[in-house]
This record gives C-alpha cells, structure tokens and sequence, in this order.
C-alpha cells in the first residue's frame, strides 16, 4: 500500500475524529461510564448526522468549497482541543487502551479478520452500476458546481441525497480520481460503525461474547462486503436507522427524554438518505408509542424525525412541485418524467427481483434467502438467515426485542411483497443479527464460565493471540492481493487500472480528450462515473432512449434527435437490437464518423454539416 491509498485512509480518519468530537456536544450527559465501543458509535453516529445536516445547507447556499467547509467543520475540533489542553488534565492512559482493546478482544477481531481484508477492491475502480449511474456522479457534481444543483440527465434528479452528500467530500478534498476512493471509503467507515454499533447494543443488553456473534455473522454477509466497497448508500441508511433504534432503547432503559430527541434524529437523517425511509416513519412511532403511551413523547419524536428530514423534501417540492419526486406524479403532476416512464420503474421494481409473491414463498423465505439467488447481488448466509424463525427468542429476550420482531416481521412482509431487491434488507440486517446470535450466545457464554477461560492470563492470551493472527491474516491478503492486482499508485497507473476494470471507460476517454460537453447513450453503457460532460440517455426521463429510438425511422431523424438534445456524440450498444438497428442506419453514412469500436458498443460523432 502505498501514499496513494494511506492518504485517504488518513482523510478518514480526519472526518471520523471530526464526526466523533461533533458528536460529544449533543451527547454531554449521557456517556458517563459506558464502554469505549459504545460511546465511539453513539458520537460517530451522532456526529457525521449533524455534519451532513448542516453540509445540506452549505450546498443549499453554493458554499461546496473546500476552504469554506474546513472552516466550519474545524470550529468545533480547535475549541475541544483548546479546553482538553487549558484544563491541563491528560488523562491518556496505555495501560487504560491496552485493557479497552482486550475487553472487547472480540470486536476488534471481527473489524480486522472478517471486514478489512475486503477493502482491498475500494482503492480499485468502481464497478457497481448505480454507483457509476448516479451515486458518484451526483457528489462529483454538486462539489464541481460548490452545491446543490439539478441534473435533469442523471437519474432522480431530485431526490435526498445525503449520503451523496458523504461521498462528495471525497472529491472536495481529493478529487476527481481520487476523490471516488475516498467517497467509497465512507461506506467500509458505514459498515465498521454499524458493526460496532450492533455489537454495543447487544453487549448491552446482553454480553460481549453474544456481541461477537451477532457482529460477526453480519460482517459475514456477502452482499454488505460487496457494497461496502461501492458507493451504495444503503448501508448508511442501515446505520442511521439502526441508531435510532438504539437510541429508544436506550430510552426505555436509561428513562431519558435525550434519548429519544437523539432517536429522531437518527431517522430525520434516514428520512433525508432515501425515500424508502419513509416507510418506516410510522411504524417507528408507534413503536415509541407503545413503549411508554406518552402521545406527547410520540408527538414530539414524529415531529422532530420530520423536520430534520425535511429540508430534501422542501426542495423536491419547490424545484419539481413534487416532494417525492418521481413517484407519485400522478398525483402531484408530471415533471421530466412521463407516464410511461413510471410505469416502466414500476415494473422494474416490483416485477423484476426475487422470487414469486405467493404464500408459500414467504414461508419458507428464509431458506430461499439463504440459497436462492434470484435476489440480486447474493443471499444471507445460513446463521442470518435463521435469524428469521429465531425471533421466536424474542419473549425470553425481553419486551424491546418483541417490538422488535413485530418492525422485522412487518418490513418483511412489506419487502416480500413489493421490490425483493436485496439491498433494501439490509436496514433488518443487524436486527436479524442479534437474533441469529441469542442461541450461540446462551450456549458459549455457559462455557465461558469454566474456571480455565476465568482466568485472566488466559483471557489475555487468547485475545492477543486472536488479534495478533488477524493483524497478519490482513498483511498476507494485501500482499497476495497486491500480487495478483496492483493497487494504481499515481493518476497514470489508476487510468490504466480504469481501462482494465471498467469496459466503457474507452469511450469516456476519448470524450474528455476531445473536450466534448454531451454524449447521448443507447445501450447499458456506464459513463456518468468518468465522463466529465453530461451524459444523456436512460430508460426513464427527459432524454429516455427508447424515446429516442421510436423516433428514429431513417438516417435523417439520427440527426434530428441529436439536434434537439444539442449532442455531437452517440454511443450505441451492439448487444440489443432494438439499438443495434441504429448502427445498421449510421453504416457507412457520410454525416458520421466512427470514433472507436468495441465488442459492446460504438462511438460516433456527427461531423459539421450546414
């Protein structure tokens, strides 16, 4: 690993040192006496939601500077600073650090052996579709246009994009190549948080070694590996909700009305992460509710969660008079988007995943997501998918474990029976989690107590010798890995790494060397990730390919359709016929010139015709 990649580590780790001390404020009070993990989770978590939050405004106002955002996020850092070294109590203790890390011997082994080695494809390009689509390329856009702006050629045009928001200071700070890295590193930093979080909450309630399981057999699911190095924002989204469900606990134990206003929080900032939140708003509340039938604490959190989550929405609302843009649009009135678009989204989200909708697939659902892959990207693996029918646990485990089970069983069921995208489970992940690990927990914990693992030596021992074996397992991985696949070190090498990992880069090149402005697509192609020009083209909205091919019944209409979307460049699939018969009319057209061909796709520019 060279400075290339140490660097956005270190990037990093300045943002999770800014999240944690923004975080303390809000938490003054609270923290007294708890365990390292559990106030490192509830800080963080607490602090990069309030980072964002005002970061909305920052873009809001075309303040997306690098100088303007240090400024204001350093504030709180240098005054923290300042009275930890006025008070003139240092009070950082070696031997206090050391105990912390062997205390919880068990977390640190699951973050190094089960979560790191995978980061290793972070620092190589993106590969995941929606990333390069509209994930990245939305950060990349508000940060080179300092702010919120709308890209009506860029799917959801409007839409809440606060994780986006994350991944847009890794281009602030690093970026164009760079800065993707970084934005990506912001969801292996997801994923750790809600590892740790799980593992407070359960070692909370329960214990260290129900702890380990029930983080362990997270982190052991494919598909959290897979996205944590992809600027998906679906594991954020899990963090915050998570979070807010930790905090009610937290609530009911501690009887603390801090609590509950940090909870709303928590689900505000998920409201503000994706629409799909809003799905759970209701039943979050009534699960406030019924914890202690105070309808002034039910008002005052329903309340809250809303007004942090608002901001999106009241943008949504002014710029396409539809605050939940692009559904709905039947009712609020059709902005970019057509009819025939929504149905199109429709189907693909309701028809084209999973398995059946019939009764008997949602009772055997977890055997078929531990081994069905009709559910994109991976299924669960065994131990969380069991989690499912181990909720029936939930009446030993006590009265918020029940709720709980009663919020998975109900997102289920909803989940089954709308979009089966896997992706959209992983809100129920952790949950699921501590579930699958209760049984596994009981029994080792008995073993736990034999008077050889009682003894302190012994439990030092293990626990060195467990993160001493994780720490190298690390290094050989990177080494092999680094072997088989080198990490790019310089802005050469990563183009180089682009062209080998990313098939359509060919094209974006060639584009941003021309310095073209706009490009119109017909096929899968993904440029909107390394194309610095706006990229038209998709299966819905204002510049819709299919629109665009309807329209085409000689050579001439080509170019009449270029003309009205203002393109000088078309880049056609060969793979679908539908497109392919766009290629049959350009061949050997005078008006045309082919740039570059590929297996997949060719690039065309219409030459200057009076």
């Amino acid at each position: 690993m060279s400075f290339y990649q140490l660097e956005s580590i270190l990037y990093l780790c300045i943002f999770t040192t800014v999240f944690y001390i923004h975080g303390r404020l809000l938490t003054q009070g609270l923290l007294q006496a708890r365990p390292w993990p559990e106030k490192f989770f509830i800080n963080t978590t607490i602090g990069l939601g309030l980072v964002l939050f005002i970061l909305f405004f920052i873009a809001l106002t075309q303040l997306l500077t690098i100088t303007f955002v240090s400024i204001i996020f350093s504030i709180v850092p240098v005054l923290s600073i300042y009275k930890y070294l006025s008070s003139g109590k240092y009070n950082i203790s070696l031997k206090k650090v050391y105990q912390g890390i062997i205390e919880h011997a068990g977390l640190v082994v699951v973050i190094l052996l089960l979560l790191i080695p995978d980061t290793y494809g972070v620092f190589l390009p993106e590969t995941g579709s929606d990333a390069m689509r509209y994930h990245l390329p939305y950060a990349r856009l508000y940060v080179e246009n300092q702010g919120l702006v709308v890209n009506e050629f860029l799917r959801y045009p409007v839409f809440s994009h606060n994780i986006n928001l994350a991944y847009s200071l890794g281009y602030l700070y690093q970026g164009d190549f760079q800065g993707g890295v970084l934005a990506r590193l912001f969801n292996v930093f997801f994923l750790i948080l809600l590892a740790i979080g799980l593992y407070s909450l359960t070692a909370n309630r329960f214990n260290k070694i129900m702890a380990f399981f029930a983080s362990a057999i997270l982190i052991k699911v494919k598909m959290l590996r897979v996205l944590m190095i992809s600027a998906y924002v679906d594991i954020g989204l899990a963090v915050f909700i998570f979070a807010c469900i930790y905090f009610i606990y937290l609530w009911q134990k501690d009887q603390q009305d801090k609590w509950l206003y940090l909870a709303a929080l928590m689900l505000g900032l998920a409201l503000g992460t994706k629409y799909l939140a809003l799905v759970w708003l209701l039943p979050i509340t009534f699960w406030v509710f019924v914890t202690n039938k105070s309808w002034k604490n039910t008002y005052q959190f329903f309340i809250l969660a809303l007004l942090i989550g608002s901001p999106w929405y009241i943008r949504n609302m002014i710029i396409s008079g539809n605050p939940i843009h692009p559904f709905a649009q039947s009712f609020f009135g059709y902005w970019l988007w057509q009819p025939e678009d929504m149905i199109e989204q429709t189907r693909d989200l309701l028809d084209t995943n999973g398995v059946a909708k019939t009764i008997w697939n949602l009772v055997k659902l977890p055997w078929l997501m531990a081994t069905e892959y009709s559910f994109k990207i991976s299924p669960l693996n065994w131990f969380l998918a069991a989690g499912i029918p181990l909720m029936v646990f939930a009446v030993k485990m006590g009265r918020f474990f029940i709720y709980m089970a009663v919020f998975i069983l109900f997102n289920l069921i909803f989940w089954f029976y709308t979009s089966q995208i896997m992706r959209y489970f992983i809100v129920l992940l952790p949950m699921l989690a501590i579930f699958a690990a209760y049984p596994l927990g009981l029994m080792f914990t008995k073993i736990s107590k034999h008077k050889f693992f009682m003894n302190k030596q012994i439990q030092h021992v293990i626990a060195i010798s467990l993160i001493g074996y994780a720490s190298y397992s690390i290094i050989v991985y990177y080494h092999k890995s680094n072997q088989q696949k080198p990490l790019p070190e310089s802005d050469v090498e990563w183009q180089q790494s682009l062209y080998k990992n990313n098939k359509d880069y060919q094209f974006s090149k060639i584009l941003n060397d021309r310095q073209a402005k706009r490009v119109f697509k017909l096929g899968k192609a993904q440029l909107q990730n390394t194309f610095t020009g706006e990229v038209l083209g998709d299966w819905f909205g204002s510049a819709n390919m299919m629109t665009f091919i309807k329209s085409v019944q000689r050579t001439q209409d080509i170019k009449i359709q270029m003309d009205k979307f203002q393109v000088k460049y078309l880049l056609v699939s060969k793979q679908e016929k539908w497109f392919n018969r766009i290629n049959l009319l350009l061949a050997g057209n005078p008006n045309f010139d082919k740039l570059i061909e590929s297996n997949e796709s060719i690039l065309y520019v219409l030459k200057d015709t009076k």
